[in-house]
């Protein structure tokens, strides 16, 4: 019970880790709480579907299906985000009125993925490497282990980016002084574009593990943005340290949960983003 326990809470923090990572990085450069970033989830885990049934590769839709979700990720805030910020009067405003915005576009993409691929209650699944692999005593899919692998991979990727390029510099930039950076040189807007499209490409990445080893509904995204936002709190806003910390704790709470009682994984999650903002209100990492 241990392995299995140790190994689906690795699983699951490092998809969550990849989810929770595109949120905040969208929240601390363009204050935009995303909620429809549970549906970027699910497209990632449906374009994936689609491109099995034409003979494509999981691994190479990791490739594949961020593409055009970073091309909507970019769209969205070119467009609307990009005016709402533009007639805010406001801070407060702008934060309030793209929340609003993004509950309009997270009915319109949960609407979109129902009318492609059909009801929320109907499961769809593929299949990749079922084969079982031993770890001790226990026996796994191998598909759970390469999952782990991968996301491991897109976390380091991910903070690469952010820390050894010029366009994570920039990025960084904007989120710590968005004033001082836009004195530097930097394109303020172009920068906060770019974050919005990257926290999209991460939720459809996250989408892609999630269906290489699980059953995928279009319903899926509201489950999603809910864990996503607990590991944020969980963290702190704005807090990419914060996210993984937070990932791997709901990763492991879910996993000792799920052996125990399933349905209680929510309530779980619950209690301890209760806990947390009544102990420390910022979060574990979040700042003043």
């Amino acid at each position: 019970m241990f392995i299995n326990v140790l190994i689906t809470g690795l699983i699951l923090s490092g998809i969550y880790s990849v989810m929770s990572v595109g949120l905040t990085l969208q929240y601390g450069v363009t204050k935009i709480l995303n909620l429809a970033h549970g549906e970027f989830f699910v497209f990632g885990a449906f374009i994936t579907l689609a491109l099995t049934q034409l003979g494509i590769s999981p691994i190479i839709s990791l490739v594949l299906a961020p593409i055009p979700l970073f091309a909507l990720g970019w769209v969205c805030h070119n467009t609307i985000y990009k005016r709402i910020h533009t007639i805010s009067t406001n801070t407060a405003e702008y934060e309030k009125n793209s929340m609003l915005i993004s509950y309009g576009i997270m009915i319109t993409l949960g609407n979109a993925a129902i009318a492609f691929w059909g009801s929320g209650a109907l499961s769809h699944r593929y299949q990749f490497l079922s084969q079982t692999v031993r770890v001790g005593d226990s026996a796994f899919a191998a598909n759970r282990l390469v999952v782990l692998i991968l996301a491991v991979a897109i976390c380091f990727g991910y903070y690469m980016l952010l820390n050894r390029t010029r366009v994570g510099l920039s990025i960084r930039a904007v989120a710590m002084s968005p004033t001082t950076a836009a004195f530097s040189g930097i394109r303020n807007t172009r920068a906060m574009t770019l974050a919005f499209a990257i926290g999209a490409t991460l939720a459809g990445l996250a989408g892609v593990l999630h269906s290489m080893i699980n059953s995928i509904y279009t319903s899926d995204g509201s489950g999603a943005i809910i864990t996503a936002i607990i590991i944020v709190l969980l963290g702190g806003l704005g807090s990419i340290r914060g996210s993984i910390i937070g990932g791997t704790i709901l990763g492991f709470v879910a996993a000792i949960v799920s052996f125990q009682e399933p349905l209680l994984q929510f309530a779980a999650y619950y209690i301890i983003v209760i806990a947390i903002l009544i102990l420390r209100p910022r979060g574990l990492l979040g700042t003043r």
